[in-house]
């Protein structure tokens, strides 16, 4: 069995007793917490997961990362007219 979720934007991949569970991260939105400060940052990259299963019962699950262009990203939202755009786009890298 394998339960998939989300909303956390953060990858995982764990077993549990007979089960596998699985996040798949954010495509959109992915970040890491500072280890210091405890504070969220926006990261480059989006976050996916491959999932193969084949006839032959063997089950594979590849975590992956995609560089996203974050100027694009940012620039984009700034254009957008989204309310607070502004702090939004300081938790992006620069």
């Amino acid at each position: 069995q394998i339960y998939a979720g989300g909303h956390t934007h953060q990858q995982m991949l764990r077993r549990y007793c007979d089960a596998i569970i699985l996040n798949p991260g954010s495509v959109g939105m992915a970040y890491e917490l500072d280890r210091q400060t405890g504070e969220a940052r926006n990261v480059g990259w989006a976050e996916y997961a491959m999932i193969d299963a084949a006839k032959s019962g063997q089950l594979q699950i590849d975590l992956r990362r995609l560089p996203v262009e974050v100027n694009i990203i940012v620039q984009n939202a700034l254009a957008s007219g989204m309310p607070r755009a502004e702090e939004w786009a300081e938790h992006w890298p620069k």
